[in-house]
């Protein structure tokens, strides 16, 4: 393949834009599935990338998921315990420890998951906050950022003094004198 369209650009109201090499030559990836966009290209290169330098410094097989080009977990293939694999939804999984990359995925699932399943655990009630996108354009993050800290109790954010959209979230914490804690990452 020596071009591939993309779902969108850097926004989802953005026309579509191409991926291609500038001397006409074939990819050098392949997609399996779906038809991802701009921003899903980036983290997979950076995720790519971090996986590659943590398996060459440490010599393990590694994961990592990515969330609009900023790292929100990483991991390495070592066998999680009976607690860890119940929390990353992995206990039913048959001969999982006889995977270190397997394992290395499980692990870093994620924040939200885990943040998901405490909630699931402990009786709360579990809302969620589609952006839209298509409506609200540009504005659909903030928008709907606003609507999650008006409904929360208190805000805990992973911020790595980069990400706009966790700073937007702190930043309507703080407009809704709504308690919150910045945890750096």
């Amino acid at each position: 393949m020596k071009e591939f369209e993309l779902k969108y650009g850097c926004n989802p109201n953005q026309k579509p834009a191409k991926i291609f090499m500038a001397d006409g030559s074939e990819l050098p990836i392949e997609i399996l599935g779906g038809r991802p966009g701009f921003i899903n290209f980036l983290d997979a290169f950076n995720s790519w990338q971090l996986v590659k330098e943590i398996k060459d410094i440490l010599g393990m097989p590694a994961a990592t998921s990515f969330k609009h080009v900023s790292p929100t977990s990483a991991a390495v293939g070592v066998k999680l315990p009976e607690s860890l694999k119940k929390a990353c939804f992995v206990d039913d999984i048959e001969d999982l420890d006889d995977s270190p990359l397997a394992c290395a995925y499980a692990r870093a699932r994620g924040a939200d998951r885990m943040g998901e399943q405490y909630a699931a655990e402990h009786g709360y009630k579990i809302d969620q906050f589609p952006a839209e996108w298509s409506k609200y354009h540009q504005g659909a993050g903030p928008i709907r950022n606003l609507e999650m800290v008006k409904t929360a109790d208190a805000v805990v954010a992973f911020w790595d003094n980069q990400s706009t959209g966790t700073k937007n979230i702190i930043d309507c914490a703080k407009q809704e004198n709504i308690p919150y804690k910045v945890i750096s990452v």
